[in-house]
């Protein structure tokens, strides 16, 4: 799909924005804190199937958040690459 010189500056900014953010020591440490309750996410913890369901959807959101950076970074790539 090819996208409009306005589009691609939006999507441009949209990527540089989060890759920014990525770099800044709340985000660092926002990460360090998911990593550190991912940790608390244990068999011992969970007693029920919706509990089992509840752990299963936490570990899905905190891997997301995890990998966003890199996701976003291949983004980019790619859409700089569609330029050339």
């Amino acid at each position: 799909m090819a996208l409009t010189p306005e589009e691609r500056k939006e999507l441009e900014e949209y990527y540089g924005s989060l890759l920014e953010m990525f770099k800044s020591k709340g985000w660092n440490y926002f990460v360090e804190d998911l990593s550190e309750a991912r940790e608390t996410l244990t068999v011992e913890n969970i007693a029920t199937l919706e509990d089992l369901h509840f752990a299963r959807g936490k570990l899905d959101l905190i891997g997301r958040i995890e990998n966003l950076s890199e996701q976003i970074a291949m983004l980019r790539d790619d859409l700089n690459e569609d330029v050339a």
